[in-house]
């Protein structure tokens, strides 16, 4: 018996959307093979590097004070926004210069660094946590890379501006002696898509242990999620439940969270972002959970919010930027680093703190 001609249509249409199925899936396999350029770093120890220079007399002396600085450098290209892709080596270097210098003025310590490019082409393969650590004659270097493909279609058109093979991610440079360096994936926003995430950051938590004078400091170096509420909210829970496990230690939280504060008195329709809406945000307030003190305090930023403003570093109209520390350490000065230039799209944040015998 002969079988029924509609019947053969639709077999043959179930078969040609199964096909259709399996070639994309086997393209994105493919596609990942091809485009994603070796394996991010997975959670768990990664090394440590020490560099030569580290010897002389920018190593780290026990003293009585403590300087840390943080900072969203923007991979070197200063406030300029992201549509003008491949800057030349020396844009780059006059940048990283400037913040070097900064640093050094605020007789630093330790550099917490987000958005650190080591081997990208769109800042001409520089690896800027070495050069900023040579600079400053700071010998102790631990890297995250969140972001490691081997080409990125973006700024999307023309093709000449794509940014191509990226290596970027978060730093730790230190006088300070450095112990460990342990890395924590974060989830990528679900409303991505697969296919977008493949090709989009993928955001870490950067936990470093420096050994301050034989006292362990937990470090963690933080950027959180900037275009999706609800995966920030998701790892601000990760992010405070990692560092609720270091109770009673000497706990320093320092980075961008992508977030105003509850005190906030703007808190969408920003003059550079109108699309923007943090009205429904909770990210501070889930860090907040954990107790620990800010270096710009609630009451301070009321008293004076224009001063607490970090982003963007032109007309700043929001606080991004926070360092948290534990109520077991002394702070004697922090804040908002106000320093006559603008070599990123944030401001950096300092505190000093208090180093008891």
């Amino acid at each position: 018996m002969s079988e029924n001609p509609r019947g053969v249509r639709i077999r043959k249409l179930a078969l040609l959307i199964c096909l259709i199925i399996f070639v994309g899936v086997s393209a994105m396999g493919i596609m990942s093979k091809i485009l994603i350029g070796g394996s991010l770093d997975p959670d768990g120890e990664q090394p440590i590097e020490h560099g030569r220079w580290g010897s002389g007399e920018n190593t780290y002396v026990p003293s009585d004070k403590l300087v840390i600085f943080s900072l969203n450098m923007h991979y070197g290209i200063g406030a300029a926004d992201d549509s003008e892709a491949r800057r030349s080596e020396g844009e780059i270097t006059l940048n990283l210069n400037r913040i070097a210098d900064l640093a050094a003025s605020l007789e630093a310590d330790i550099l917490m660094l987000q958005e650190v490019d080591f081997d990208s082409e769109r800042t001409g393969g520089l690896d800027q946590m070495r050069y900023l650590a040579h600079r400053l004659g700071m010998p102790y270097m631990a890297a995250c890379h969140t972001w490691k493909i081997r080409y990125l279609p973006f700024p999307y058109w023309p093709p000449s501006r794509h940014y191509g093979e990226m290596d970027s991610g978060q730093a730790v440079i230190s006088r300070v002696p450095l112990k460990s360096n342990y890395i924590r994936r974060l989830p990528q926003p679900e409303s991505n898509g697969a296919l977008y995430n493949m090709f989009y950051l993928h955001r870490s938590v950067q936990h470093v242990v420096a050994d301050v004078a034989g006292r362990d400091f937990d470090l963690f170096n933080v950027h959180l999620e900037a275009f999706d509420n609800a995966n920030r909210d998701r790892q601000a829970q990760l992010l405070r439940d990692m560092v609720r496990e270091r109770r009673g230690r000497h706990v320093v939280m320092a980075g961008d969270f992508n977030s105003v504060p509850p005190e906030a008195t703007l808190k969408k329709n920003f003059p550079d972002e109108p699309q923007t809406d943090m009205s429904t945000d909770r990210t501070v307030e889930i860090i907040r959970e954990l107790g620990l003190r800010e270096v710009i305090e609630p009451d301070m930023y009321l008293n004076d919010e224009k001063a607490a403003l970090t982003f963007p570093a032109e007309n700043a109209n929001r606080r991004l930027d926070y360092i948290w520390f534990s109520d077991n350490l002394e702070i004697s000065d922090g804040g908002v680093y106000c320093c006559g230039g603008i070599f990123s799209d944030h401001k950096p944040l300092y505190a000093v703190f208090v180093l008891k015998p």
